[in-house]
């Protein structure tokens, strides 16, 4: 019995320890201050970048009539469809979805995207412009101004955060983070296997005693 319970995954002497060590720093582990706050800088950036989506689509609508003609008006606009398009893209960029990020690796570095975050705030503040000297135009201007500059300040913290290599170490840890969730899975994985192979061997053990007891025919 014993050594049939020695065989079992987690009960010898060195997994034993592994195991009872993984769960201890499994239980005192806490999160990480800098992917805390780096998730928290990805949720407002997404949100900078959505405001500039709805400054394009508001500076579409509030234009006034235009000639289909005019190559001028078709051309704006299409500049301002096409940042609706990058404003979704920096969005898509921030919910960190690895598939996504695996296709462009430029957007996963930091500099890519402070680059495309510059890059749309400058869009923002040049074609998100509302035609018209109305109270109601002149509150689009200012709220084109905020959102453009808003996701201006975000653009240049992820630059600086690439030359500081701040980015790196964020990667870095986040890897790591993903490598001892997945540890914990197959640690929970063993953990479950070795209850199913504990209940066998018990069932095994039982059906054996009660067949030892039974009185023999001479």
């Amino acid at each position: 019995m014993n050594e049939r319970a020695e065989l079992l995954p987690g009960t010898g002497p060195g997994l034993g320890g592994t195991s009872a060590a993984l769960a201890a720093q499994r239980q005192t582990r806490t999160h990480d201050c800098l992917l805390h706050a780096c998730r928290v800088f990805n949720f407002l950036t997404a949100l900078c970048a959505l405001l500039c989506a709805l400054a394009f689509g508001m500076a579409m609508w509030v234009r006034g009539p235009a000639s289909m003609k005019d190559a001028y008006f078709i051309s704006g606009q299409a500049v301002r469809v096409f940042g609706i398009g990058i404003a979704a893209l920096v969005v898509l960029v921030e919910t960190e979805w690895h598939r996504f990020l695996a296709l462009v690796p430029l957007l996963d570095a930091w500099l890519g995207r402070g680059i495309l975050q510059v890059f749309e705030a400058t869009l923002t503040f040049r074609e998100a412009y509302p035609s018209g000297d109305t109270d109601f135009h002149k509150s689009l201007q200012l709220y084109r101004s905020a959102a453009s500059l808003s996701l201006l300040m975000c653009g240049s913290v992820y630059i600086l955060g690439a030359v500081t290599c701040i980015g790196v170490i964020k990667n870095a840890k986040q890897r790591q983070a993903s490598a001892v969730m997945a540890a914990e899975a197959e640690l929970e994985r063993m953990e479950r296997r070795k209850k199913d192979l504990e209940r066998q061997l018990g069932r095994g053990a039982g059906g054996g005693s009660a067949g030892g007891l039974l009185p023999t025919r001479v």
